[in-house]
């Protein structure tokens, strides 16, 4: 199915996940809208979309939140964020600009079993 990718691209579909991102928190929402993310920053043309979207703050401040948000909506969050910064100098240099390193790194670190 290579083309629904291009459709979806096509109608800017993926502007309005990251919109769904930043407005709603629900979990059921939430999650739903970080797998078509997922599946989403698997394609260079969505990478380069995503740049400068505010997509990249919105998961740091998922991951930020800790244990406040479930574990599995993190996960998700770390995932895309590898996905859209791998092989994208841009997305690289605006996930460091915004300190993602350090948020990754106290991330990681955190000792409490969820």
């Amino acid at each position: 199915m290579p083309l629904i990718p291009d459709f979806i691209h096509g109608l800017n579909a993926h502007q309005y996940f990251v919109k769904m991102m930043k407005v709603y928190t629900d979990y059921g929402r939430r999650i739903a809208t970080m797998k078509a993310i997922l599946q989403a920053s698997k394609f260079e043309f969505f990478k380069t979309d995503f740049h400068n979207s505010g997509l990249i703050e919105c998961l740091l401040e998922v991951i930020n939140q800790g244990t406040e948000v479930h574990l599995d909506v993190r996960e998700y969050a770390f995932n895309i964020l590898s996905n859209i910064c791998n092989g994208n100098r841009d997305n690289q240099k605006e996930f460091r600009r915004m300190k993602g390193i350090e948020y990754l790194k106290t991330n990681l670190a955190y000792s409490e079993v969820e």
